[in-house]
């Protein structure tokens, strides 16, 4: 959390497949976060890194209601400016706890899918309504992108940013070093003012 008194917007984070919790910090949006505000959560889903287990996408998708719940119930976050942030099936997952969670003040999806393991997303865009959504792609991920473009067509208002060569989820922040600036000054126009 950053180092301020009283609460603060808050961000979860949420890994893709095949990782943990851990690359947010790789990759330095975490320590950003804080840097410019934000209370931060780093989350290992369902059988990645020390949650163990096995994965099971319905299963996760009750823990990050947990996880949000307890994350916002904390006095140094506010629960009225609050945002989730996902990476390939983390994004979808982060949509679907959007979806799930009328507080979720703004969603960020990296690298999304119509449907990873089963974890869709159009149906969830529908529940999540007219909030505010960032989509992001690389025009080197196919499937991300065509997924991206129809789930901005569907939203109508989302923020759209497509790269040219920059891969698929975290591995963007490689290729794109503004991307984590991009990430917050946008969730700094949604969630950082005070409402």
């Amino acid at each position: 959390a950053p180092l301020t008194s009283g609460a603060d917007p808050g961000v979860i984070l949420l890994h893709m497949l095949g990782d943990d919790r851990t690359v947010w910090g790789e990759v330095g949006l975490a320590a950003d976060l804080v840097a410019a505000g934000y209370a931060v959560l780093v989350v290992d889903m369902r059988g990645y890194g020390e949650t163990g287990g096995a994965p099971e996408w319905t299963l996760a998708a009750d823990d990050l209601g947990r996880v949000w719940d307890a994350f916002t119930a904390r006095d140094t976050v506010d629960r009225a400016r609050t945002a989730v942030v996902g990476a390939s099936i983390g994004a979808n997952m982060a949509l679907r706890l959007g979806a799930e969670q009328a507080d979720v003040g703004a969603v960020v999806l990296l690298s999304p899918g119509l449907d990873y393991r089963g974890v869709t997303t159009a149906d969830q865009l529908a529940v999540y309504g007219d909030r505010p959504l960032l989509l992001v792609a690389s025009e080197d991920d196919a499937y991300s992108v065509d997924s991206v473009r129809t789930l901005a067509e569907a939203a109508g208002s989302a923020d759209v940013q497509m790269f040219t060569d920059a891969g698929h989820g975290t591995a963007m922040f490689a290729a794109e070093p503004e991307l984590a600036a991009l990430i917050i000054g946008w969730l700094d126009n949604q969630l950082a003012s005070e409402p």
